[in-house]
């Protein structure tokens, strides 16, 4: 145990103070929108983010940190920790959650790839410190019946399961012309465009050849069928090697994947492709079209492990660039949103755009419980 984890441990929590991890170290997923609420409702907290040397955008009134030191210090004295992946390795090393202190965790995505227990290919060492940190865990959010059954079964977690829907979606509830204009002009592409956006998920082999999408063909089959002027975007996985090969030199081809917010540029979006990336279920809220294009589906599930057959999405499914042009000629929206409807009903899903001021709810009645203090 480190002597230095030990000495922090002896520091008194400071009460208005809140604690951010995001696993991408930037100002993004549910974190961000759990803070946009508190800003949102003038809270006079301390609010505290666990970033990279580049941060990007901030708020102005969040305090950036950066190395391990402060990090380290921000867990020892927070009154609340609110993370999207697991932290537990620093717990491991001998933090320590205060009986005062709350750790929020709101994980990063209603799942078709097993995760956890459920999940293959993990480490000893990354399964020890889920554990350790599932322990220190006193509110884990949930956006469905289904998902809070899937937490109990494999997060090693007997706590509080709180089923608000995920904060970094609510903004699939909101009115997006504003985010529409924004993310149009940071990306330099016309006002009037529909975004056709595809966004595949990493191999964890690296594997580049899955991701032959004929962009023309799909491109021209979208602006025949939906009689609309498209831009083309594509993002690729940050943890993507060589992504610049991946994106082809064709004008009307737009690289997204600076783009800092990967929510804003789905609710900008009026058609997705995709393959495995639980980004189709944020974006379903939307309503809009999710296009699924998995050329190498057996041996990704061999990978990975999926938790149910991928016929039972909504989406229309392709294995190839044949299949997927098929699909966009067939495309009836009168029965993609009764297969919407149907699968949410199915997993019962609860996502209603309260998901950041649940979240805030909490936060706000710790402190007030450790203050005792109305906020």
């Amino acid at each position: 145990m480190n002597i230095l984890y030990c000495l922090f441990n002896l520091l008194p929590i400071q009460k208005n103070k809140i604690l951010f991890y995001n696993f991408s170290k930037k100002y993004g997923c549910n974190p961000k929108y759990i803070t946009e609420e508190i800003l949102h409702q003038q809270k006079p907290y301390k609010l505290v983010w666990f970033t990279s040397k580049k941060p990007g955008d901030f708020p102005s009134s969040v305090e950036k940190i950066f190395t391990r030191f402060q990090l380290i210090y921000a867990l020892a004295t927070s009154a609340v920790i609110v993370s999207n992946c697991r932290i537990g390795k620093f717990f491991a090393k001998g933090i320590k959650r205060k009986k005062n202190q709350i750790y929020i965790q709101t994980w990063h995505g209603f799942p078709l790839k097993k995760i956890e227990k459920d999940g293959v290919n993990l480490s000893k060492k990354y399964l020890h410190n889920a554990k350790i940190d599932s322990k220190n865990i006193t509110h884990l959010l949930s956006n469905s019946k289904w998902l809070t059954d899937v937490y109990k079964s494999c997060f090693f977690y007997e706590g509080k399961i709180v089923e608000t829907g995920s904060p970094r979606n609510d903004i699939f509830f909101q009115k997006s012309e504003n985010i529409s204009t924004k993310v149009k002009n940071f990306l330099n592409i016309p006002l009037k465009n529909k975004i056709i956006l595809y966004a595949p998920t990493f191999r964890d082999d690296h594997d580049l050849s899955c991701y032959s999408l004929e962009y023309q063909k799909i491109f021209d089959a979208f602006t025949k069928q939906f009689k609309a002027d498209f831009s083309f975007l594509t993002r690729m996985h940050p943890n993507l090697q060589k992504i610049e090969q991946l994106v082809p030199t064709d004008s009307f081809v737009v690289n997204a994947s600076s783009y800092p917010d990967i929510q804003e540029l789905l609710a900008a979006t009026d058609i997705l492709i995709t393959d495995y990336s639980s980004l189709m279920f944020d974006f379903m809220l939307s309503k809009k079209p999710v296009f699924i294009f998995a050329t190498d589906r057996e041996k990704y599930m061999a990978d990975r492990g999926f938790y149910f057959e991928m016929e039972q999405l909504p989406f229309p499914l392709a294995f190839s660039n044949e299949q997927l042009l098929d699909n966009i000629k067939k495309f009836d929206n009168r029965i993609y949103q009764n297969a919407l409807d149907g699968f949410i009903k199915k997993f019962q899903i609860i996502e209603t755009g309260t998901a950041s001021k649940q979240c805030v709810d909490i936060i706000n009645n710790h402190i007030q419980s450790i203050t005792g203090i109305k906020k």
